[in-house]
């Protein structure tokens, strides 16, 4: 009888002890650490926890009709285009449409983006040898080595000048012709830029840009 009270006495401690300490919460609750990843549909609060949260069967429904709209990559696989034709590499359709393919591949690279990617910078820029991807340009008050303005709404502005057709401005002879651009910006003085003369020409070319 001695002994079956010092257990119940125990028995009690224990459980006053561990009501303090958990908050009356049940052994699951108290041990439900786990980490859950939700991939697609529309991932919010609510769906950190779709599957072993108590709360409402409606949740897991809203997601799941979410995810038509908002799908979630969890395996994919690339192959060649051919391959969606049925039959093996003897097929003649097959081996038509990787020819095709590879013919319009090649047709519409652009020339000189290859592994240096020196067709990529535009005018007034150069590849940086370091990174020949990326382009970079002489410092100046206008723009920074990265080819970025150095200030809010400047930018660079060029004028291609070809060629002229039929001008006519001299009764003695053919036209002495030249090409004047200008600019006024919104702050600063007017841009002037002018091309050389071309004399005695109804037709001239300058082919320049200002």
């Amino acid at each position: 009888m001695g002994t079956k009270v010092q257990a119940d006495a125990k028995y009690h401690a224990c459980q006053e002890a561990r009501a303090k300490l958990s908050g009356q919460r049940s052994f699951s609750q108290e041990y439900s650490d786990r980490q859950v990843e939700v991939t697609g549909g529309p991932i919010g609060a609510a769906a950190s926890d779709l599957l072993l949260s108590p709360g409402q069967p409606s949740d897991f429904g809203a997601w799941l009709s979410g995810l038509a709209a908002q799908p979630g990559v969890i395996y994919h696989l690339l192959e060649p285009l051919h391959h969606l034709l049925p039959g093996g590499r003897a097929e003649p359709r097959r081996c038509q449409l990787r020819r095709e393919l590879e013919a319009y591949l090649r047709g519409h690279a652009r020339a000189g983006e290859g592994r240096n990617c020196s067709g990529r910078c535009g005018r007034g820029s150069a590849p940086d040898p370091r990174q020949p991807c990326s382009c970079r340009c002489p410092p100046t008050q206008e723009v920074d080595g990265l080819c970025c303005p150095r200030g809010k709404g400047w930018g660079l502005l060029e004028v291609t000048v070809g060629p002229g057709r039929d001008l006519w401005g001299d009764y003695a002879g053919g036209t002495d012709a030249y090409v004047r651009a200008r600019y006024r910006p919104a702050t600063g003085p007017e841009l002037v830029a002018t091309t050389a003369v071309v004399p005695n020409n109804n037709n001239p070319e300058w082919g320049v840009t200002l």
